[in-house]
């Protein structure tokens, strides 16, 4: 059966003899009807019980060679609302398979049929005019017995509009942060701060309870209390919000840790399992989300590495131990690794952090632990325990020596994920590329049509959103299911991606160390202690200069940050002018390209300098060729002259090894334009490379002399440093990099002939 609601509209409007513009076409077709508009393959038995309309409805194995097809006659090319009917039940499949023939090419949903029932929407797809059709196939259906097959609907236009918010409050909290509050139908107060990460002054850092990651050594805390820990003169916390699930009788958080990275740094492993989402920002401010997948990170890796050459899998970072498991524990963490058991601890200082995704992060060992002395370790400052639990012992002992260096690699797949700033998990995916995430991504989660307190995080590139929706509070507010968070984010805010992160009772929102919204309890709202927050933190980050570094016999001077591994300082001949014998060498044996940085997110106006070995290599030309350089204002990627990680983004002076040209160029995400005329060397040696910025105005200079002046504003701060970037064809023809005598000094003065190209 088709029942044609624009038709039987059309036909009483034409009795009565009145024009009226035409009814927004809703087709309805029914398992009753039969064919030519509902099809079956395979083997499909009528229930007993009623289906749509009161009419019957059929079922068949999951798993099986079944399918259902629902056919309909679309009169306009439009989007269309696409629902399916069922009666639900416990033994149903969980992951029911629909596919949506559309215009575009047929589209699968999946949906559980244990809940929900009635009508339930797949979502809002294209349809050119003429048939349209969805299958249900009971072969790609896993998680129960039986699959149903009853009614589907097609409503052109899709659904209707929500009604529009109402505006209650609007004010600024902090320069370019705002505040606003909402009334949306439910009726439900929703929260918002909005924020752009673009303005070096912000950043996302994770907050912890009593400034520990392990609650539930120190047990939890309000979001106010919490907040205030972090707040101080120049780290101002404008912002927070509670994140990640948790235990509230348990050790850890339930959801893989939860809060995986912040401040650059990595915090903990993932261990996705099912379909927890990921939200990360990135150093440039820009936002990467991760959809459910059966690979999570798309299969990460954790080892250590050893001096001896071999590895040891990490089962887990700054989390309680398990039997027989290797963990890393690091000051994040606590003061110990609060561990009764005992295990062996390998106790590693002076570690390069931060920890970035595939980069080779190391330490020296200062001790090994074993016995009463691994229990409840002492994590030294700047370092980290490597402990193994009971039954794991042996992997540690057979490879640790004191005074050896030692490794930890963690790869979260996505090599973007390099230049992270924060990870979080959440449980919903509200909102992708600026549509609103159908089907399996909501259906999978029990709690997801349900009215509850939630706690949202939102952007579009570079702007961010704070969003909390109260609840449990009736009649004034009463909640939110992802329908309503999806059509407030999308049609009022206009956000680009969105998760859902913990809510219920947690949702709370605090600005500028005041609570900012409702919380739910009874009788009085109050807020719920908790594990951790996302803050919102202004904190003005420049650097101080004049900054140097010689690079001598005892190391670095300055705390440099390496991209992928340690870049030690080694002797080399011929000495630079002025220096001692011993450089930097930059190289990365794993990866065809390196950086080293330094400096801050907010510097803008500075020059930057150091002496650059320069090797011309045409017997190897052929072959390809190595790029070493200086280079300013990056955008905190530090990828020089990559296409991936983020891709490069910042000014800098090349050289080229089998040309001899030396550069001065821009990059934006890793492709090169030369801002001057290059110079061509003709021999091998040492040469002072210096890079002056002050707003606009961009000079190069090569050995002391002014060589090219321009004018661009493509990158208007950020950090500096040393690149390295091979491209042979055969990896063993690269050498590195060797760089020297490094100064980085303030710099405010237009020289005259720049002001006058600015002015131009």
């Amino acid at each position: 059966m088709i029942r044609s609601i624009r038709g039987f509209a059309a036909s009483i409007i034409a009795a009565l003899g009145v024009t009226a513009t035409p009814a927004a076409q809703v087709e309805i077709v029914d398992n009753d009807g039969g064919s030519p508009g509902y099809v079956e393959t395979g083997g499909w038995t009528t229930s007993g019980s009623a289906g749509y309309n009161g009419g019957t409805y059929r079922f068949a194995s999951a798993g099986g060679a079944h399918t259902a097809t629902w056919s309909t006659t679309l009169t306009a090319t439009d989007q269309y609302e696409v629902a399916v009917w069922y009666v639900s039940g416990t033994n149903r499949a969980t992951s029911t398979r629909y596919v949506v023939n559309t215009a575009s090419g047929p589209q699968n949903v999946n949906i559980n049929q244990t809940g929900g029932g009635n009508w339930t929407v797949l979502g809002t797809f294209s349809f050119n005019a003429g048939t349209a059709s969805v299958q249900l196939q009971a072969a790609a259906s896993t998680g129960g017995s039986v699959v149903i097959a009853d009614a589907v609907r097609f409503s052109q236009g899709g659904p209707p509009p929500p009604p529009a918010p109402e505006l209650l409050l609007t004010e600024t909290v902090a320069p370019g942060v705002v505040h606003t509050r909402w009334r949306i139908a439910g009726p439900t107060i929703c929260d918002v701060v909005e924020f752009d990460l673009a303005d070096p002054e912000y950043h996302l850092e994770m907050g912890w309870t009593k400034l520990s990651r392990n609650y539930n050594t120190v047990g939890r805390e309000v979001l106010t209390t919490l907040a205030s820990r972090y707040d101080s003169p120049g780290h101002e916390v404008v912002a927070a919000i509670n994140c990640s699930f948790f235990d509230l009788g348990g050790p850890t958080d339930s959801i893989g840790g939860g809060t995986l990275a912040s401040g650059g740094s990595l915090q903990g492993i993932p261990s996705l399992s099912g379909h927890n989402e990921v939200f990360a920002t990135l150093e440039s401010g820009d936002t990467w989300v991760m959809r459910p997948s059966p690979a999570g990170f798309g299969g990460y890796t954790a080892l250590v590495h050893w001096a001896n050459a071999t590895t040891t899998t990490i089962n887990n970072m700054n989390y309680d131990e398990s039997p027989s498991q290797v963990i890393v524990y690091t000051p994040v963490w606590g003061a110990t690794t609060a561990q009764s058991t005992q295990g062996v601890d390998i106790v590693v200082s002076d570690v390069n952090y931060p920890i970035r995704s595939e980069k080779l992060v190391q330490g020296t060992i200062t001790a090994i632990r074993t016995g009463a002395a691994s229990v409840n370790s002492a994590i030294p400052a700047g370092g980290m325990i490597i402990r193994a639990s009971p039954g794991a012992e042996a992997a540690l002992l057979a490879n640790a020596v004191v005074g050896e260096t030692v490794g930890i690699r963690i790869d979260l797949g996505p090599s973007i994920l390099n230049s992270v700033s924060l990870i979080t998990h959440g449980s919903g995916h509200l909102v992708s590329n600026y549509s609103q995430v159908t089907g399996s991504g909501w259906t999978q989660y029990g709690f997801w049509d349900e009215l509850h307190p939630r706690t949202v995080i939102a952007s579009d590139g570079s702007r961010h959103w704070f969003v909390t929706f109260d609840g449990r509070n009736s009649p004034t507010t009463i909640g939110a299911d992802f329908q309503m968070m999806a059509d407030f984010l999308r049609h009022t805010l206009g956000v680009r991606d969105a998760i859902n992160l913990d809510g219920g009772g947690s949702t709370t929102l605090v600005i500028n160390d005041v609570l900012a919204n409702q919380p739910s309890g009874t009788p009085i709202p109050t807020q719920r202690a908790l594990p951790n927050a996302i803050m919102l933190v202004r904190e003005t980050r420049t650097s101080s200069m004049p900054q140097s570094d010689p690079f001598g016999p005892g190391g670095r001077v300055l705390p440099f940050e390496d991209k992928f591994a340690t870049n030690p300082v080694v002797p080399f001949s011929p000495a630079s002018p002025g220096g001692d014998g011993y450089v930097l060498f930059v190289d990365n044996s794993s990866a065809v390209f390196e950086t080293v940085s330094a400096g801050a997110d907010d510097d803008q106006n500075g020059a930057v300098q150091a002496h650059v070995y320069c090797d011309l290599r045409p017997e190897v030309a052929a072959n390809g060729f190595e790029r070493s350089g200086l280079f300013t204002r990056d955008n905190g990627d530090a990828a020089f002259d990559s296409t991936n990680f983020g891709g490069g983004n910042c000014y800098a002076m090349i050289f080229d090894s089998d040309t001899g040209n030396v550069r001065g160029v821009r990059i934006v995400e890793g492709l090169v334009t030369d801002l001057v005329t290059p110079i061509t060397l003709t021999a091998d040696g040492w040469h002072l490379f210096r890079i002056e910025t002050v707003g606009s105005s961009i000079r190069f200079r090569l050995d002391g002399g002014a060589w090219g002046d321009t004018v661009d504003s493509t990158h208007p701060r950020g950090r500096v440093g040393f690149g390295y970037h091979e491209f042979f064809s055969t990896n063993s023809n690269a050498q590195g990099a060797r760089f020297d005598n490094f100064l980085l000094e303030a710099n405010s003065t237009v020289p005259a002939e720049l002001a006058i190209l600015e002015a131009d």
